[in-house]
């Protein structure tokens, strides 16, 4: 008797925490702002701005590196939900899903590996754990690797 006493007990609290997981709110601003990247020479390099209090301008940019150079690029406005932003297209037998995780001083990027679902060239995987390089908004240049910045 006393476990089915128990058990709807157990499972509102279980509600309770998982809808507040789901309700947190976004990290400050200033965790959102900055530039972040993975790698020197290539990597990927990530430029973002708190917009409001629950987006982010981003701006994506990864090079695959020798010998083929290949590139991904993404830029566009996500909703913040808790302390991630998640960019998603979905095309006709192609997904693109891709996680921004902001961690204070790093973003750790997760893409769900579809080849060609992102429009990145061939073998660019947007992963890993990016850290800031720099604090504030960035220029958003599209040129993060030190080429020339378009007109």
């Amino acid at each position: 008797m006393a476990r089915r006493r128990v058990l709807p007990v157990v499972a509102a609290t279980l509600a309770a925490a998982l809808a507040c997981a789901r309700e947190s709110p976004p990290p400050a601003p200033a965790l959102l702002t900055g530039t972040f990247s993975l790698g020197e020479d290539y990597g990927c390099v990530v430029q973002s701005a708190a917009v409001g209090a629950d987006s982010v301008r981003f701006q994506l940019s990864c090079l695959r590196g020798p010998p083929t150079y290949n590139l991904g690029y993404l830029t566009g406005r996500l909703r913040v939900i808790g302390d991630s932003a998640v960019y998603e297209s979905v095309q006709p037998g192609l997904e693109c899903l891709l996680t921004m995780k902001f961690l204070g001083s790093r973003v750790v990027l997760r893409q769900k590996v579809e080849q060609g679902a992102c429009g990145f060239g061939y073998g660019v995987v947007a992963t890993g754990e990016l850290r800031r390089i720099a604090d504030g908004v960035p220029p958003f240049d599209l040129a993060p690797y030190g080429s020339a910045s378009p007109p």
